[in-house]
């Protein structure tokens, strides 16, 4: 059984809801401190652990998911966004202008990193992508840790934006950015920017099988990634993303309730209530990645 883990704002804890039933499984609650996720912070997971921010009290909490035991660290001021290299968890910190490293293993904290205005971090192999958060220009650096230098800054508006979200697919950045409405898709070699299209409000963004999902004005909306083109849009008050990664999404309604997305489909297929103000939601188990292809095999079939 896998679940669909949400956070609670109003809360030190989190719902788990099946992912297949939608039923509420459980309820937990951290017996130290005060684990609130924060609106905007998007806890991630390993496949055997869930990670999550708690920006009002500096730390980010190691959760494993069969027991729901948990490690914690100290990070710096607010930390805002995480991203996982396999075996460092690279945390924002937005008041502190840097980003912490994490050893998963033991969730100790090693030394800073000073990357200014640090929100959305996204790890390319071998690369960290570091995207300012409610600055003055929608601005991203390029981090390489093995040297220990940012080998690329690059700004994509000259006017006041705010990145809360990236996906990557097929050798792409694909990067919502507020108040100036668009999605932009930056390519990951050249580093520059392939085109863009006008999403209002656009804050959240996945990359599912061949295609993108985004949020954008309270809907969701499917993309051609190749031309950014909307192909569907699934009308609502959404504002939140999280995916098996193959054929379901789930995000929260504005009457908190968890909704569950099919979609071969994409319409609605259940939904939960998951108490007062969910601000984060994660699948909790790795994204189900389809096999390629080999010998004697046709794409498409289903055998031999």
């Amino acid at each position: 059984m896998v679940d669909v883990w949400a956070f609670l704002g109003s809360g030190a804890g989190y719902y788990k809801i099946d992912a297949d039933t939608m039923i509420l499984s459980s309820i937990f609650s951290y017996p130290l401190g005060s684990p609130q996720v924060q609106q905007g912070i998007r806890p991630i997971t390993d496949g055997s652990y869930v990670y999550a921010c708690a920006s009002n009290t500096d730390v980010v909490y190691s959760v494993e998911i069969d027991t729901d035991t948990f490690l914690r660290t100290s990070v710096g001021d607010n930390p805002r966004m995480m991203a996982d290299d396999g075996t460092t968890l690279w945390v924002a910190n937005l008041n502190d202008n840097d980003v912490s490293r994490v050893t998963k293993s033991t969730m100790t904290r090693g030394t800073d990193e000073a990357i200014v205005n640090s929100g959305t971090l996204l790890w390319i192999d071998p690369y960290l992508w570091v995207f300012e958060a409610g600055a003055s220009s929608a601005t991203y650096r390029v981090y390489d840790p093995t040297t220990d230098t940012v080998i690329q800054t690059k700004t994509i508006v000259s006017a006041l934006s705010d990145i809360n979200d990236a996906a990557y697919y097929d050798g792409h950045v694909y990067v919502p950015v507020r108040f100036d409405d668009n999605l932009y898709k930056i390519n990951t070699t050249t580093f520059t920017t392939a085109t863009s299209a006008a999403l209002l409000n656009c804050a959240r963004v996945v990359s599912v099988g061949d295609w993108l999902y985004a949020i954008t004005g309270g809907d969701i909306v499917k993309i051609d990634p190749t031309d950014l083109s909307t192909v569907d849009t699934l009308s609502g008050s959404y504002n939140q993303l999280t995916t098996n990664g193959y054929d379901l999404l789930w995000t929260v309604d504005n009457v908190n309730n968890l909704v569950k997305i099919d979609l071969d489909t994409f319409t609605v297929d259940s939904s939960s209530a998951i108490g007062s103000t969910p601000t984060g939601i994660v699948y909790a188990a790795s994204p189900f990645v389809p096999p390629t292809p080999t010998a004697g095999w046709v794409v498409g079939s289903v055998g031999w």
